[in-house]
């Protein structure tokens, strides 16, 4: 019984978010005459405006505490399964990626109306748009296993029309083609995941799960620790990680709009799925050791290979692709709310940054960066700069009253932090301002303030998703603490080889591996003789040979003003 006819409102914002979107998809298969073409741009950008209004206000109405879930269809499933339901559940997680992915989404949509303004199929683009927004807002807010399932396999084959929207382009082709499969056996290993959490535990929603592990049942369950391994399998296929993560470099090839969707939204998928389902992956060390060491190597590689990108969207993807990895990274550490965190940052810069990535090349049109006198050798400067990190992080820390020192995992996602901060120190010790003096002190303040809203923005999030999402650390025995050992050590071998690299000779063996690294070790290639399929299927240019070779590789030299991601 709903004791407050609120409550029902706050569930139908939610529940009707997605309609006009999918409203609009359907309208554009029916309406493809060119005279209906403004028509349907015009739906489809008021759709996204109201799921941003919707999703707005169903944050509201959480906050101010209606927070109950309400199931409008219910259909039982055969096979000890559960059931197939309309469930919409209003929690911190659901509503924040809601809001996030409406704004984004109604950014995307604006921009994508201007700039397929005047293409032959813009209408069927909008439709496309449509869906792969309306099933992905449906995949954020439902509740039940199967209603999840349904939106992200319908997310997926609609994204996968827009990635091949230019079906001339070779590379947009074969990237589909791999991301295609990939996440096919993706969707495999997430059906059997679900149907195994259902038979053995008799719960089908996300919180029935949250419920069943709190009153203690055992991860050490066979059939449970298979459903946490297919649940993990499903995640590091859909976050592109190592080594699979060569379909989305190559999904550039699609248009602007599709790039920025790809890479500030849909992409964060998997590590939604993880989020989802903590409960059980909390408890599951021995994979959340996995996911650690493989968004580890993740991150490496993706560091490497955007160091030495050539071209601008190519690095904005390997960036993706890294920081992707730290999401994971940051879930498998137990910091679940820097996660959150982390993914609304990098999604809200990932947008700008593709869709300005047309003007990002004006800057280099004009002179380089004055460099001052460097102070001291490469190492010198190096720990100068981490140094001066370290002490500022654990300063902002000590103001927001983090106790970092006592918590390994926070204890490494500060040195991480200091890592980056150190970054923005060694510009500093490297510009040279409009006097000709080094810009160490103002950039040390303005390190400081990004310190200090880091660790604030840290304490939001904690407590704005505690109770839903509640950090569980690594237990401290002593193969995850060599673990979180080893991934501080990655991290500054990364500041390292940054600083290190552009300075040691062409024929090293350093600059050798440095390379190759960044190429992504040419795994993917494999994956790009197995798709690419006969030549003949591909049209004889130089784009489809080279589409099946793999991108060019060459030594050149890494900018040295290039931040990590």
């Amino acid at each position: 019984m709903i004791s407050h006819p609120l409550h029902i409102s706050a569930s139908l914002l939610l529940l009707i978010l997605p309609w006009p979107l999918l409203a609009t998809g359907l309208l554009s298969l029916f309406f493809q005459d060119r005279k209906y073409r403004l028509f349907i741009k015009r739906s489809t950008v008021f759709a996204a405006g109201f799921a941003l209004l919707a999703a707005f206000l169903a944050l509201v109405a959480d906050q101010a505490g209606m927070t109950d879930s309400l199931s409008w269809f219910s259909l039982p499933l055969p096979l000890g399964l559960g059931s197939f339901s309309i469930l919409v559940g209003l929690n911190s997680l659901s509503l924040l990626m809601a809001v996030l992915v409406a704004f984004v989404g109604f950014v995307v949509a604006r921009f994508s109306a201007r700039y397929m303004d005047g293409d032959a199929r813009e209408i069927r683009f909008m439709g496309d748009l449509g869906f792969t927004l309306g099933f992905f807002f449906t995949m954020v807010v439902v509740d039940n296993f199967w209603a999840f399932l349904i939106s992200w396999v319908a997310k997926g084959l609609t994204l996968h029309r827009l990635l091949v929207f230019y079906p001339d382009r070779a590379k947009a082709r074969l990237a589909a083609r791999k991301k295609f499969f990939l996440h096919r056996v993706a969707d495999v290993a997430l059906f059997g995941a679900f149907a195994i959490l259902a038979r053995t535990l008799h719960v089908d929603t996300f919180s029935g799960l949250r419920q069943a592990m709190s009153h203690g049942t055992s991860i050490a369950d066979p059939s449970l620790i298979l459903a946490a391994g297919l649940l993990c399998v499903a995640v590091i296929l859909k976050s592109a990680q190592f080594p699979l993560q060569g379909w989305l470099i190559q999904v550039m090839e699609a248009p602007t709009p599709v790039s920025a969707l790809m890479h500030a939204g849909l992409i964060y998928s998997g590590t939604i799925l993880f989020l989802r389902s903590w409960p059980l992956l909390s408890g599951a060390t021995v994979f959340r050791d996995m996911i650690i060491l493989n968004a580890l190597t993740t991150i490496i590689v993706s560091a490497l290979a955007m160091m030495i990108s050539s071209d601008i969207k190519g690095s904005l993807a390997w960036s993706t692709s890294a920081q992707i990895g730290f999401m994971l990274l940051e879930c498998g550490l137990g910091m679940t709310g820097v996660a959150v965190m982390h993914i609304i940052a990098h999604s809200l810069y990932k947008a700008h940054a593709f869709l300005a990535s047309g003007s990002v090349v004006e800057p280099y049109r004009g002179p380089e960066i004055t460099l001052a006198p460097r102070l001291g050798g490469a190492p010198g400067r190096m720990f100068l700069a981490l140094g001066t990190g370290i002490l500022l992080t654990l300063t902002a820390s000590k103001v927001i009253g983090i106790d970092i020192l006592h918590q390994p995992a926070l204890f490494l996602l500060g040195m991480i932090l200091s890592v980056a901060l150190a970054r923005l120190l060694l510009t500093g010790l490297s510009a040279e301002g409009r006097k000709g003096l080094p810009l160490l002190f103002p950039t040390a303040g303005l390190v400081l303030a990004v310190a200090l809203a880091t660790a604030a923005l840290h304490r939001l999030f904690e407590h704005f998703l505690g109770q839903d999402l509640p950090s569980v650390p690594l237990p401290e025995t002593p193969v995850q603490t060599a673990l979180l050992v080893f991934s501080g050590l990655c991290f500054l071998g990364l500041l390292w080889i940054e600083e290190s690299v552009p300075r040691s000779s062409s024929t090293s063996f350093l600059r050798r591996l440095y390379v190759h690294a960044g190429s992504g070790l040419y795994l993917d290639l494999l994956l790009n003789r197995l798709f690419a399929g006969h030549r003949a299927a591909l049209p004889e240019s130089p784009e489809s040979h080279q589409a099946l070779r793999g991108p060019l590789v060459t030594p050149p030299v890494p900018p040295t003003r290039k931040a990590m991601p």
